[in-house]
């Protein structure tokens, strides 16, 4: 069994039992103490088989810290601080459980923001920087040491996988924390899943549009900054049964063409400043 095989079959069995985590006690904070505890048994057994493994090559290395390892500690971070999260959840009242739960998801979005850079770099499926983020002994500024001290072991840690599990962990707990305000709000639990159009219709530009969805992708205003354009473009789409196409492409074209580049913020100033003057 190769290095990856056995990176996989390691990994699927930390699935396997975080799945038999519903026959537990129902109380949220101990299935998450649990699934963390979990969590920190794999990394350690993960952590032993690297003690005397030599990567073949940088690929290879690059591969582990970008890839395998950062699956594991996404999983260990996200039930670090759901522990967390759910030991400090206010008992007072929905108003303070709906607002403890938006500062948590601007903690998440300020992270991201600090991360900007790199963040863009990952989600954008580059690989030109593999080599300074996740080759050992290259560390830049990571100060953050924490997660079992793990980090403190220069040969278990490049300057960058800790980011990116953290990044990942933020995403499933931003999930978590949107599901639980929607619960509070009295909405949905859980997006409702749909195969049947609306009865809406996009009338305006499809560039309009376009702008439309990169402005709310920047926003950070849906699930805490963590939804991906995709995911953004996908609902829009399908909310206004129009076909976007290569919307990457026309952002571009936006981008370099030639005119006002704030038609749409006009147009919505514009709109806003009529419904104030109309009094409603």
């Amino acid at each position: 069994m190769n290095r990856l095989q056995f990176c996989d079959q390691l990994y699927k069995k930390l699935k396997a039992e975080l799945r038999e985590r519903y026959s537990w006690p129902p109380d949220p904070l101990k299935q998450a103490l649990l699934s963390r505890n979990i969590c920190e048994l794999y990394v350690v057994q993960l952590k032993k088989s690297l003690t005397d493994y030599v990567f073949e090559d940088q690929e290879e290395e690059i591969l582990f810290f970008k890839e395998i390892k950062p699956r594991f500690f996404r999983l260990l971070i996200y039930y670090t601080k759901l522990c967390q999260t759910l030991a400090r959840w206010p008992v007072s009242g929905r108003q303070q459980q709906a607002e403890y739960i938006q500062r948590m998801l601007t903690g998440i979005e300020q992270f991201r923001e600090e991360n900007e850079e790199f963040y863009t770099y990952f989600r954008s499926g580059l690989n030109y920087k593999d080599d300074q983020y996740f080759l050992r002994g290259r560390r830049e500024n990571n100060l953050h040491f924490d997660y079992l001290g793990m980090y403190a072991d220069t040969s278990f840690c490049t300057s960058h996988d800790r980011i990116l599990a953290e990044l990942m962990a933020n995403k499933k707990l931003a999930e978590y924390l949107v599901h639980e305000l929607q619960k509070i709000n009295g909405l949905p639990a859980s997006p409702i899943q749909t195969n049947e159009k609306t009865r809406l219709h996009w009338t305006g530009k499809k560039v309009t549009l376009v702008v439309m969805g990169y402005i709310l992708k920047s926003s950070g205003l849906i699930n805490g900054g963590q939804a991906s354009l995709r995911e953004i473009f996908d609902c829009l789409q399908q909310t206004f049964n129009i076909n976007l196409g290569d919307y990457s492409r026309s952002w571009m074209q936006f981008c370099d063409g030639k005119g006002s580049k704030y038609r749409l913020i006009d147009l919505l100033k514009n709109a806003l400043e009529r419904i104030l003057n109309d009094g409603r």
